[in-house]
């Protein structure tokens, strides 16, 4: 589906994702539904956002658009874990990615993205199935357009620099994608943006860039920019 499609798309994808998936799910204290209640829940809160569709409505109901689009992709990445549990795989694959077009609606009106990690982990599940320049181009700018709508309290929390932290793994990941993509303008805008927010990974991700120009046989064009990058921030290897 794509990355732009309505909600009413995103609700129906998810039940066919999840059709005839008869387990428990359960949340982060413990506690279980199965997962057709689950699924029923998160068309409920697709429902209610729908209903702040309206940009001028969304901007003045910010605070509860965020939190239904938080609860919906907290139901999102619950459906999805226990698909991939009952060995749905390829099911929890489709629900992981569908965090993607959840966080492309919210940042389309006024939102901030306040649960990061499902659709990190939904870009990266997109990043590891894409070879062409041109789609990986498209993900880049997708990446680029939910960077922008992270809330700032995600975006400057401590620990956000930290290795495993969803905020550092988007930036790291859309470079590399961008890189992928063989598109000097995209590489650019996403180490420019790399550069600045995580300075202490900047060093060790083009050190590790370079290896990875002499390893996968990159472009010309592609090594120019990762190597000037490199001059400017050189240092070890990316942790």
């Amino acid at each position: 589906m794509s990355a732009d499609a309505g909600l009413r798309a995103l609700a129906a994808a998810a039940r066919q994702a999840a059709e005839g998936l008869e387990v428990t799910v359960r949340d982060a204290g413990g506690s279980g539904l199965p997962a057709a209640e689950v699924l029923e829940a998160f068309g409920q809160a697709l429902a209610l956002l729908e209903r702040l569709d309206d940009p001028d409505r969304a901007r003045a109901e910010r605070e509860a658009l965020e939190t239904l689009a938080a609860q919906a992709a907290q139901l999102l990445e619950a459906l999805a874990l226990a698909a991939r549990a009952a060995g749905r795989g390829a099911g929890a694959a489709v629900l992981e990615t569908l965090q993607v077009p959840l966080a492309l609606w919210v940042a389309a009106h006024g939102g901030r993205l306040r649960e990061l990690a499902p659709v990190v982990n939904g870009c990266a599940r997109l990043a590891n199935g894409l070879h062409d320049p041109d789609a990986l181009g498209e993900l880049a700018d997708t990446m680029e357009r939910i960077a922008a709508a992270v809330d700032p309290a995600v975006r400057g929390a401590p620990d956000a620099g930290q290795p495993g932290h969803p905020w550092r793994t988007l930036l790291v990941n859309r470079a590399i994608v961008a890189t992928r993509s063989h598109d000097p303008e995209r590489m650019e805008r996403a180490f420019a943006e790399l550069a600045a927010a995580l300075p202490e990974a900047a060093p060790g991700f083009f050190a590790e860039g370079m290896r990875e120009m002499d390893r996968l046989g990159y472009p010309p064009h592609v090594r120019e920019v990762m190597a000037r990058w490199h001059a400017r921030h050189g240092g070890g290897g990316l942790h």
